[in-house]
């Protein structure tokens, strides 16, 4: 089977997938980006190869445990969560360098944890390092913690 021919193929059975389960597809040339990717590092090329590929790769850690809200899959960039940190600071009446220092006084957890619950609030996919990072480098299992904080707290 050509290249092309599984491309057809893999969109044919994407759109009846993504149907099926009510999803919001991803448009059709960041699939067909994925699905490229995909062949160019299978050898040989296999059409159940790469939708193995596609969707372990690139779906799979997108759609499996949510219904997407919004077009395509949600990523959260640098300057959003930023945007979100200079929020959360200006609501909590503190600066953003006393959110990301290493003091634990109640005040600025209870900010981090706004902070994380708002980025997941706004793209739930969005990997506890990232979070992490952009919280002056904090663990991912912290950001796990804050996650189980928010949730304790919705009850």
């Amino acid at each position: 089977m050509t290249a092309e021919a599984i491309k057809k193929e893999f969109l044919k059975d994407y759109t009846a997938y993504f149907t099926e389960q009510e999803l919001r597809p991803v448009d059709e040339k960041r699939l067909l980006s994925m699905v490229d990717d995909a062949i160019s590092k299978i050898k040989p090329v296999s059409k159940v190869k790469v939708k193995h590929v596609v969707k372990r790769v690139y779906l799979k850690p997108a759609y499996s445990s949510y219904k997407m809200r919004s077009s395509g899959l949600m990523t959260m960039t640098n300057a959003k969560a930023e945007q979100i940190l200079k929020q959360v600071a200006k609501d909590h009446g503190i600066t953003v360098e006393q959110i990301k220092s290493n003091r634990h006084h109640m005040h600025l957890v209870s900010a981090r944890i706004d902070f994380t619950k708002r980025v997941f609030e706004e793209s739930p996919i969005t990997p506890y390092k990232f979070i992490g990072q952009i919280l002056g480098g904090r663990d991912h299992s912290t950001i796990v913690n804050y996650k189980k904080s928010i949730i304790e707290n919705t009850r």
